[in-house]
């Protein structure tokens, strides 16, 4: 009976019906899928395909951490595209790779919206975002996580001298 198998047994198995190789190295997940991550069910209960994946290939999941994709394929199982973290590390790549739901401003953009000599106002009609959105970056008030370790951008009269000095 294919519910009493032990979980090493029933994942194998089931890795060999419900998984398509891709281009890429992706390994996607055919089977049932919750919010795009796959979903493999064990002893009644559903467990993230990605996570039985990590158990099959690499081992136990200590308590607390996560396992997060590099490839950003949520239904991605392949062991080499997923790394252990914990939850700061999950929401700085997800900010990173710009997969915030309420994230307006990607990694890059929060950057150069802290460290450039635009107007706030140039800098939001450049990236689309309101101008409160910039200013709040450039005050360490949003996004900090992409600007931590920066030097405080200069006052907006020596960002505007030292653009000046190079037009």
């Amino acid at each position: 009976m294919e519910h009493n198998l032990p979980f090493r047994e029933k994942f194998k198995r089931t890795l060999e019906t419900r998984v398509q190789k891709v281009r890429g190295g992706c390994w996607l997940w055919t089977g049932s899928c919750a919010t795009g991550y796959g979903v493999f069910m064990y002893k009644k209960r559903n467990v993230g395909a990605h996570r039985a994946s990590w158990i099959y290939h690499v081992g136990d999941i200590p308590d607390g951490k996560f396992i997060c994709h590099k490839c950003d394929v949520r239904n991605c199982i392949n062991p080499k595209h997923l790394f252990l973290g914990d939850y700061k590390s999950n929401m700085t790549d997800r900010s990173a790779k710009g997969r915030h739901p309420n994230a307006q401003l990607t990694r890059a953009q929060a950057v150069e919206a802290f460290t450039s000599v635009e107007s706030n106002a140039a800098l939001a009609r450049k990236f689309g975002v309101a101008g409160s959105v910039v200013s709040r970056v450039r005050m360490r008030q949003a996004y900090t996580w992409a600007t931590e370790g920066l030097p405080a951008p200069p006052s907006r009269s020596r960002r505007l001298k030292y653009f000046n000095s190079w037009v």
